[in-house]
């Protein structure tokens, strides 16, 4: 028999500093689900509210102060 594909989840973590003028970054990969994303401003988990996801772009409703460190947690799923 041969071996079924089997499907992995990924952690991926992306940093940016924010600049307070751009609201719009994007991610090193595109989450499998935009509730699969997790993001920290300076430390601070943000609401699912503030910021939305499509494809690999993650866009905020306000750009992040200049200085701020920005952290981004997603997954995806893939083979192996």
């Amino acid at each position: 028999l041969a071996a079924a594909n089997s499907l992995t989840l990924h952690t991926t973590v992306d940093t940016f500093i924010g600049d307070g003028e751009t609201n719009l970054f994007m991610l090193s990969k595109s989450p499998f689900d935009s509730n699969a994303v997790f993001v920290n401003i300076s430390g601070v988990m943000q609401l699912k509210d503030s910021y939305v996801i499509s494809g690999n772009n993650l866009t905020f409703s306000e750009s992040p102060y200049a200085g701020e460190s920005i952290e981004v947690t997603s997954l995806s799923v893939g083979n192996n």
